[in-house]
């Protein structure tokens, strides 16, 4: 009596796995890098959408194609506990919007085992969904490494993101940048040749006096240090190296969502402290001054702290695009 399957063997073998997997991984990164090979707008890297978009494929590819509703034990098992409100807020849209379980489908599984002459069956179509699904979680995660120095240095960052010796050089801790003088990553991103808890809001003081005695400004009634201030607050008072230029575009967006005539108050409540209607972040004249003042002021400070030393942006490390 023959026990034959109908379908086939009912399982894939690892090169079938590999092979859907490296499929689904070049299908999206071609998706996620669309704004390096046909940019339409914005030229810039999507560093939060890409991880929202990640972690969304990691969610779908837990649930059955033809879930109708998001599990939200699922959602509560993958997600971080570390991710904050905000994040948790974005991946929902995204999960209502753009990601779903049926972003695979059963088809788009069965031809893709055709195509690599594998067996398809309710148990195949069922496992190269899921591979399919990681390649496009793993694509996304590459496409957050499109500006790494060891990326760019390739010249061609696509081809870079598809080569994995030089992926997961890129994912070391301590992974070093290419070219003369280039200094070392060692946490983090990749604008500061050190790491430091240093807040930013702890740095505006020792900023704002180089900055005067460099461009040798007259006082200018703490308008600038209160635009430093307003950048501090409104990005999350990071720790100067996690400062990156991604910051810089979310306090200009932020800066216009604040009502005109709203009052500022001092940074540090005090018990003497009112508040001040004398820089109004609401017009587009400030907005501009502070991202040009920001841009401008990220080059400036020496390149690295020794250890114990506050430490200032770094000179041409840190550019600002609009």
């Amino acid at each position: 009596m023959s026990m034959e399957i109908l379908g086939g063997r009912r399982s894939l073998t690892l090169d079938e796995q590999e092979s859907l997997f490296r499929q689904g991984l070049k299908d999206e990164l071609a998706r996620a890098t669309a704004h390096i090979t046909a940019p339409v707008g914005s030229e810039e890297p999507h560093p939060l959408l890409h991880k929202m978009m990640a972690m969304a494929y990691r969610i779908v590819m837990r649930m059955p194609v033809d879930a109708t509703n998001l599990d939200q034990a699922v959602v509560e098992k993958v997600v971080p506990e570390t991710w904050s409100a905000s994040e948790k807020l974005l991946l929902d849209k995204v999960l209502r919007l753009m990601v779903s379980p049926k972003s695979v489908t059963p088809d788009e599984a069965a031809a893709a085992l055709d195509a690599i002459a594998a067996p398809a069956n309710e148990v195949t179509i069922r496992d190269a969904r899921v591979h399919l699904l990681r390649g496009y979680v793993e694509a996304h995660q590459r496409a957050e490494l499109s500006q790494h120095p060891l990326i760019e240095a390739a010249g061609d960052p696509i081809s870079a993101l598809l080569n994995d010796p030089l992926v997961l050089e890129a994912r070391r801790p301590h992974a070093a940048t290419t070219g003369k003088g280039a200094p070392t990553v060692e946490s983090g991103n990749r604008f500061f040749a050190r790491i430091t808890d240093v807040r930013f809001s702890q740095q505006i003081d020792e900023l704002v006096e180089k900055v005067f005695a460099d461009n040798e400004w007259q006082p200018d009634g703490n308008r600038t240090k209160h635009m430093f201030e307003t950048f501090a607050w409104l990005t999350g008072d990071k720790a100067m190296s996690d400062c990156e230029p991604e910051d810089i575009r979310v306090f200009s967006r932020r800066m216009a969502l604040i009502p005109v005539g709203f009052k500022w108050g001092c940074a540090v409540a005090t018990s003497g402290s009112r508040p001040s209607s004398s820089f109004d972040p609401a017009g587009g004249a400030s907005r501009q001054r502070c991202t040009s003042s920001l841009s401008n002021n990220a080059r400036r400070g020496p390149r690295a702290a020794r250890a114990g030393r506050r430490i200032f942006f770094q000179p041409g490390r840190l550019p600002v695009r609009f």
